[in-house]
């Protein structure tokens, strides 16, 4: 069995006989293992306790304090009590050996001393222990994950109701003002410095704050102090009569604000950890505190970086003085944690739903063209007839198909000819003028137009024109039957829907159409004009 060993692992040998201490210490350093000795009792508790073994070697039978005894200790001791120890015995009874394993042993070793014995029971109980130190760390990050959890669950059951950050901030602005009985609460986003007022909530007889104003820009944009939120620090005072400096005195009076706490938002969640650690703080009466400077600054100079900072939750207290409670100050971090979570929640439900736009939109559309799909030409199609049906007007439809393709895409390869539909793609779309009008990949090197309230002679019309358009593009095609440049053919069919047709009609008549100019020579458009009531 090979140990799992990670470091140098620490043997203490607890021993009265010199010549046993020898031979055990020899065999142990020899294996690389690093070797702690004791010749009595108390010494090897004493070792035990100060270096943390990972395995003890303790002979049973010594003077004075024997090796029951001093298991038995440092088994009552919470540092030494998951020490490994194996008793080293010259006893045959069995008696004594249960009794060692009774009382915490996890092995002996019998006199005398055989080598391979000793290594093959220290290996093995160093692999246990090992691999219990793994299971106890595993153990130990699984509960985290689990404490996590259950307090993301927590807070998201806070928020759940809504999404949308405007009632977030709301709501959590009306919870802050019922539960700490305040006079004015406001919570403001920061861009470049400037903090714009997105929620105020206010206690009846008191005031509203008008962002707009220069007190809110000096107090809240321009006051010299306030870029320290930004590095992680919050602000509290507790009476504004205190202070010595009339000028910002003054403008806290304009507002009646008698007392107040700032307390900077981050969109970092590990702020819950830094509130945590920072519980047993006893904060001033007055004071610039910091709860975010990580550990080891000056090892890690880019720290702060890890935090994005959104905005502000003011508090204010306008009727009199306050003497802001720490139990208060802990509530407020803990709810800008939850506040921070729950605006990433909202800005990340916003960008799903921008997602969510932007992926209809290349749902109907050709990756490679950039008009519509044929599932979308499908959709529009089937609205349209449905519309025309309520309300009868001609409905035409155009089917294009770029002349010998194939043979194009065997001259000029796949990516000239990928580059030649998208040039086809855009001068067919060129050539409609409404917005109702639909240009569609309908497959390979095929087109559609769908042309809502346009009679036969407008379709063709606007069919002649795309052919122009096409052939004006001057693509070379040297190895064509038709001609020696890029041309299509084109099927035009025209109905006025009714009750008794159908939008399938539609389009196998304009795919005959086509199928007619093909088969005349191609470069050319064909019409049929289908008869639904026949």
């Amino acid at each position: 069995m090979q140990s799992v060993v990670t470091k140098q692992e620490v043997i203490l040998i607890v021993d009265d006989d010199s010549n046993n201490l020898r031979l055990l210490a020899k065999i142990m350093t020899n294996k690389g293992y690093k070797v702690l000795i004791a010749q009595n009792g108390i010494n090897g508790i004493e070792t035990a306790t100060k270096a943390i073994p990972d395995m003890i070697l303790l002979d049973i039978q010594m003077p004075n304090l024997d090796g029951i005894e001093v298991c038995q200790r440092l088994k009552s001791q919470v540092l030494t009590q998951n020490i490994p120890i194996i008793f080293i015995t010259g006893m045959s009874a069995t008696q004594s050996k249960v009794e060692g394993l009774t009382i915490g042993a996890v092995d002996y070793i019998t006199k005398p001393i055989e080598e391979e014995e000793v290594l093959a029971r220290i290996n093995t109980h160093l692999t246990i222990r090992n691999l219990q130190k793994a299971l106890a760390k595993q153990n130990q990050r699984l509960e985290k994950q689990v404490k996590e959890e259950q307090l993301f669950t927590k807070i998201a059951e806070r928020i759940r109701s809504s999404l949308e950050l405007n009632e977030i901030l709301s709501q959590v602005a009306q919870g802050v003002q019922q539960l700490l009985h305040c006079d004015r609460v406001l919570i403001t986003s920061v861009t470049n410095n400037h903090a714009s007022l997105e929620v105020q909530v206010i206690e009846r007889g008191i005031s509203e704050l008008v962002a707009q104003t220069s007190t809110w820009q000096i107090l809240y944009s321009d006051r010299e102090q306030y870029p320290q939120y930004q590095e992680g620090y919050y602000h509290s005072f507790n009476d504004v009569n205190i202070w010595d400096d009339p000028e910002l005195k003054e403008l806290y009076q304009q507002w009646d604000i008698k007392a107040e706490i700032v307390m900077p938002i981050w969109l970092d969640t590990n702020q819950a950890v830094r509130t945590i650690k920072q519980e047993g703080y006893e904060l001033p009466a007055e004071s610039w505190l910091t709860y975010a400077e990580p550990e080891n600054t000056q090892n890690n100079s880019n720290n702060l970086s890890f935090f994005s900072f959104w905005g502000y939750l003011i508090i204010h207290q306008c009727n009199a003085p306050r003497q802001w409670l720490e139990s208060e100050i802990h509530l407020l971090q803990r709810l800008s944690t939850q506040l921070s979570i729950a605006i990433k929640q909202a800005l990340l439900y916003q960008e799903i739903k921008t997602a969510n736009t932007e992926l209809q939109k290349l749902a109907v559309r050709d990756p490679l063209t950039g008009v519509f799909n044929r599932r979308y030409f499908e959709q529009q199609l089937s609205l349209e007839w449905r519309r025309l049906t309520r309300n009868p007007s001609p409905l035409s439809l155009i089917m294009c198909d770029v002349d010998h393709f194939k043979i194009y895409n065997d001259t000029y390869g796949h990516q000239q000819g990928d580059e030649c539909l998208c040039q086809v793609a855009r001068a067919i779309a060129s050539c409609t003028r409404r917005a109702t009008d639909v240009v569609c990949r309908y497959g390979g090197e095929e087109f559609v137009v769908i042309l809502p309230h346009t009679h036969l002679e407008g379709a063709v019309k606007v069919a002649e024109y795309i052919n122009v358009q096409v052939k004006e593009l001057n693509l070379e095609h040297a190895n064509s039957p038709t001609n020696s440049m890029v041309t299509i053919s084109l099927g035009v069919a025209c109905t006025t829907t009714s009750r008794n047709s159908n939008a399938q009609c539609l389009i196998k008549n304009a795919d005959r159409a086509l199928y007619t100019a093909k088969s005349k020579g191609r470069n050319r458009l064909a019409v049929y004009q289908p008869d639904f009531n026949s």
